[in-house]
């Protein structure tokens, strides 16, 4: 099932009622957005208890709350819309081009005055985070579950 939508002037999109139903997705569900070559992929973020045994193991502690994340703003009107420092207009992906180009956290706060070393790190710590996350999901996933849950979901 092939169908489209208009992005609107507010940056948002109204999914085909369509869609809606075959997917069974409700109003307020989180999605995730993954880029992939000129498209995004669109999948719905599962809960914990949605997993049915995939992630058996993975912790749901230990990891920083997306609504601690008052570092970095994302607004169309800034930057594109690219994420940005809190208060600035500097782009977040900056840090992480500097510290890969092997210059130092020092460089990068001496270069971006606006950014503070407390904002910095509380984005790196907020990478890591989630690349701990990803590593303990991954790691722990039953894919033959993975497998049978899709099965269970296409007879509903």
């Amino acid at each position: 099932m092939t169908m489209t939508a208009t992005l609107s002037r507010k940056f948002q999109i109204s999914m085909p009622k369509a869609i809606l139903e075959a997917q069974h997705w409700q109003a307020g569900q989180e999605f995730v957005f993954v880029p992939k070559g000129k498209g995004v992929l669109v999948m719905p973020v599962p809960e914990l208890d949605q997993l049915a045994g995939i992630a058996k193991g993975a912790r749901k502690d230990g990891y920083r709350d997306r609504t601690d994340r008052h570092f970095v703003t994302v607004d169309p009107e800034i930057q594109s819309g690219a994420p940005v420092f809190t208060g600035t207009r500097v782009p977040v992906k900056n840090l992480f081009d500097y510290l890969e180009e092997g210059d130092s956290l020092d460089t990068f706060l001496d270069q971006f005055p606006t950014v503070t070393r407390e904002m910095a790190v509380a984005v790196l710590e907020d990478a890591r985070a989630q690349q701990r996350r990803v590593l303990d999901l991954v790691g722990t996933l039953d894919w033959d579950a993975s497998v049978d849950l899709k099965r269970e979901r296409s007879r509903e």
